[in-house]
């Protein structure tokens, strides 16, 4: 059977289970006893057990069976919760998320090499299962013939239940061996094997792995086998076996297992699922891009329409090509809000990282989330995610202190760091920041020098917040010694770098001693925007709405000339002024004072700047397209559109720009 159109769903859904994984666990890590979602868990990794079954990863399903040993252990209330039970489990969901990534590189192909870390994980499963109250499987076993009152765990009893109702024999049967014998483990082993021939060994104590690396202490063993041979057939077998003195086999019966207790549970559990389906249909991705191509394509063809209908004077063709400008404004609408993903696909995943590095910076550290249902584009998302990761990295590990520094400066001992998002508009902004020691532009500015960055002149004509912002240049890295965490001097400038590319920009506000503050602004979708088109000498260009506050039309008269720089008062303002002639290196026109020149007004976080162009064209919806090659290495260029005339126009980007 050929599976591997399943492979892609079989990827995509056990990620998502082993998020649950990781949410539910941490959420236990933290609760203890009084964690309530422990059949979440179990539903989880069982059904991503089935899933594995139905594909054929044998391997995943044996180390999932195992995790659904220990969930069920926990959902009985028989285990101890505690850090180190946790850390175990989590390394568990660590190596399945391993498995399915090289899964999913290798187009499908399981590498064998994951087995001796499955092995020793499952050890590490099975000693915790063999801890809880209901792993005593044979302690009332006699040694004498007589009927026995089993204790089973409810995976064993459910799994004996299907041998029964097959017809099957289920057999509990206790070997004792001549204590005199050198090699007790050996001919153990040598027996087990022989009674597999006959059938399916169900449960084998002490635990096989004691048996086979020679641990066995005691000159006896008990199994449970599932067989349709007879009970004196096999017994007459095992006698006959060398060493064994003798053999106790009793017949196993339903009454014996108590299964009305377990599908009592089961019956009560089946009340708090939710079968409320949200109606909602998975499309991949792919399938979205070419939508959203086509319409780009559309909003070409009706700006060019638009273009032809201002030379023409039929009435009713304007009428219809209305009617086509709505139909595509509603087709757009469709399909960004199918583009728009929350905040929560990536969100999702921090608390997990939060609590592995404070953990192991040895800093007590809580983590806060508001906001995380805001959607914006999967295109922004998909690259949102490294530069929110090296801010929390940045947090713990440089704003943070350890809990007696934190008490010393009469501070909580637990620190924190905080994610707020919220939407502003047609941007989102979103805010990491932390309630530790905050950012020492003193010892910046002294950095910064020593790595050559700036010179001493430089330093001491510099503002707060400019000297602030040089964490974002390339190199730079106050740490004195390189980490894993840190100390190579790229987090931040790939984190600046990432968000100007996205047609975002970043912001610090820092107080000594109080925290740090990285302020994000994005907008919420990067294919289709809403632009100012203008001309700058004989080209056409196009700015982004999104940080234009207003247009003017200013008298050349107005704008004052001092040191090489151009201003003009706005309300009482001073607003600084830039020429985009001299940005885009074009000719500049030689104006008269009464000459009025348009100057657009953009919003850069704090700073307001004026932009000198020629001609204000239109406003319009324009689709974004990347550029490649060399000219995506322009940061003055975001990107490209066609315009109704056909005509190409870079699209300016505003924070370099200005």
């Amino acid at each position: 059977m050929d599976n591997s159109r399943y492979l892609k769903v079989f990827i995509e859904e056990a990620n998502e289970y082993l998020q649950t994984l990781n949410h539910y666990l941490l959420d236990l890590e933290r609760l203890k006893e009084d964690f309530k979602e422990a059949d979440k868990l179990f539903r989880a990794v069982h059904s991503l057990k089935g899933m594995a079954s139905i594909i054929g990863y044998d391997e995943i399903v044996r180390l999932t069976h195992k995790l659904e040993n220990v969930f069920n252990a926990l959902r009985n209330q028989e285990l101890k919760i505690n850090s180190e039970l946790v850390d175990d489990l989590l390394e568990v969901v660590d190596l399945l998320e391993q498995i399915i990534k090289q899964i999913n590189r290798k187009n499908g192909k399981m590498h064998t090499g994951f087995n001796s870390r499955i092995n020793k994980v499952i050890s590490k499963l099975d000693n915790i299962t063999d801890l809880s109250t209901n792993e005593k499987l044979f302690n009332s076993i006699q040694t004498g013939e007589r009927s026995l009152q089993l204790t089973l765990d409810s995976t064993i009893s459910l799994n004996m239940k299907e041998e029964l109702d097959q017809g099957k024999n289920c057999l509990l049967i206790k070997v004792i061996l001549n204590s005199d014998i050198q090699l007790i483990s050996a001919r153990a082993f040598t027996i087990i094997n022989r009674l597999k021939d006959y059938g399916d060994i169900i449960k084998i104590t002490p635990k096989l792995e004691i048996i086979e690396q020679g641990k066995l202490q005691t000159p006896n063993f008990t199994l449970i086998l599932s067989t349709i041979e007879a009970k004196q057939k096999l017994k007459s077998k095992i006698t006959a076996e060398v060493e064994v003195i003798k053999v106790i086999i009793n017949e196993i019966s339903l009454n014996q297992l108590n299964i009305d207790s377990y599908e009592s549970k089961a019956n009560d559990y089946s009340k708090d699922v939710d079968f409320n389906w949200d109606p909602t249909v998975k499309v991949g991705i792919d399938q979205l891009d070419d939508l959203m191509n086509l319409v780009g394509e559309l909003m070409i063809n009706k700006s060019q329409v638009v273009n032809l209908d201002r030379e023409n004077k039929f009435r009713k063709r304007k009428e219809v090509w209305e009617d086509i400008d709505k139909s595509i404004n509603l087709l757009h609408g469709d399909i960004m809000e199918l583009r728009m993903i929350s905040l929560t696909k990536i969100i999702d995943r921090f608390p997990r990282m939060v609590r592995d590095l404070s953990k192991k910076m040895d800093k007590q550290v809580k983590l806060e989330v508001k906001g995380e249902d805001i959607e914006i584009d999967r295109v922004i998302i998909e690259e949102l995610g490294d530069p929110l990761v090296h801010l929390l990295r940045n947090c713990i590990d440089h704003g943070i202190e350890k809990p007696q520094e934190r008490i010393a400066n009469k501070k909580q001992k637990v620190g924190t760091v905080k994610i707020t998002a919220s939407q502003h508009g047609n941007e989102v902004k979103i805010v990491v920041s932390d309630d530790g020691s905050g950012i020492d532009d003193k010892v910046i500015k002294r950095k910064a020098i020593e790595k050559g960055i700036i010179n001493s002149a430089e330093a001491e004509e510099m503002m707060k917040d400019e000297i602030i912002d040089l964490i974002f240049v390339s190199g730079f890295s106050t740490s004195e010694e390189v980490t894993s965490i840190s100390g190579r001097g790229v987090g931040m400038d790939v984190v600046n770098s990432k968000i100007v590319s996205l047609g975002g920009q970043i912001r610090v506000d820092s107080i000594k001693g109080e925290g740090t503050k990285f302020i994000i602004e994005l907008p919420i979708t990067s294919s289709i925007i809403q632009a100012l088109i203008v001309r700058v000498d004989v080209e056409k260009y196009v700015l982004p709405l999104n940080h234009i506050d207003e247009v003017h039309n200013v008298a050349v008269k107005d704008i004052k000339e001092r040191q090489g720089k151009s201003s003009f008062v706005l309300r009482e303002e001073k607003i600084e002024l830039t020429y985009l002639h001299h940005r885009l290196a074009l000719t500049k026109p030689i104006y008269n004072p009464d000459d009025e020149v348009p100057i657009i007004i953009i919003s850069i976080g704090e700073k307001k700047e004026g932009l000198v162009v020629d001609e204000l064209i239109s406003q319009q919806k324009i689709v974004v397209k990347p550029l490649n090659g060399l000219l995506s290495n322009i940061s003055s260029i975001s990107g490209a559109t066609i315009l109704g005339n056909g005509q190409i126009a870079l699209i300016l980007n505003m924070l370099n720009i200005a």
